[in-house]
């Protein structure tokens, strides 16, 4: 186990660039996406049933599927164009998360609810501590706090305050999207006495916020697929 840990720490990088912080995206409709690796949209239309969001070199960040006026799919990739989750619509709601390279999670009985800025869905209703709300699962646990005041997610600043609150240490980083709005996304190693746990954080700036998504979970368990699901279904409110 801890021969697979270092593998991956030593190939990881904490000081990783976040790729495309400048980079907006464009939402156009098209006929259809393509390609192998990083896909492109192809044939645009008005009525086209793909309507895809994409950096100014093509590369789609996400893109919706159409049957008539609802949304039937929504697949979400990251910096570089590599598959990152496909949600799958029943009459508008959602019914399944496909995280790639992981595992499918049925969402269909999940629940709505308001972080104050940020609607989520879950599995179970969390508990609520001020502004900060919990979902202790078997597989582990996610968080999900507004902090109050300007702060930059992507500043070295911010990664070493991280480091110190947490106690842990940052092992990765990149850039992610959530609902459009680019986030920090740090990989965590947090060596509890007890439990080490490993961990992804989700830190996005927002209406002079930053808003906090964890999910954590023992490296015994290494489940990730219910927090990212929890991401990928997050939608930011009157925006």
């Amino acid at each position: 186990m801890w021969l697979l840990i270092w593998g991956a720490m030593t190939l990881a990088n904490p000081d990783r660039p976040f790729p495309r912080l400048e980079d907006e995206t464009q939402a156009r409709r098209y006929d259809r996406v393509e390609g192998e690796g990083p896909l492109r949209p192809r044939w645009r239309r008005r009525d086209g049933r793909i309507l895809a969001w994409t950096f100014r070199d093509g590369t789609i960040e996400h893109y919706e599927r159409y049957e008539g006026r609802q949304v039937v799919e929504e697949h979400r990739f990251d910096a570089v164009g590599d598959p990152l989750s496909t949600i799958h619509f029943s009459e508008n709601k959602p019914q399944k998360v496909v995280i790639h390279r992981f595992a499918e999670v049925d969402v269909s009985s999940w629940q709505d609810h308001s972080l104050g800025g940020l609607q989520i869905l879950t599995p179970t209703t969390p508990s609520v501590d001020g502004g900060r709300h919990t979902i202790s699962l078997t597989n582990g646990t996610f968080i999900a706090e507004p902090v109050k005041g300007p702060a930059d997610p992507f500043a070295d600043d911010f990664a070493r305050g991280l480091e110190e609150t947490c106690r842990c240490l940052i092992v990765d980083r990149s850039t992610r999207w959530i609902d459009g709005r680019p986030s920090a996304h740090y990989h965590l190693y947090m060596p509890h006495p007890d439990v080490p746990q490993t961990g992804e954080l989700w830190a996005t700036s927002v209406n002079n916020m930053v808003m906090l998504l964890l999910w954590s979970t023992s490296q015994e368990a290494s489940h990730k697929e219910t927090g990212r699901a929890i991401v990928a279904l997050a939608r930011w409110e009157n925006q």
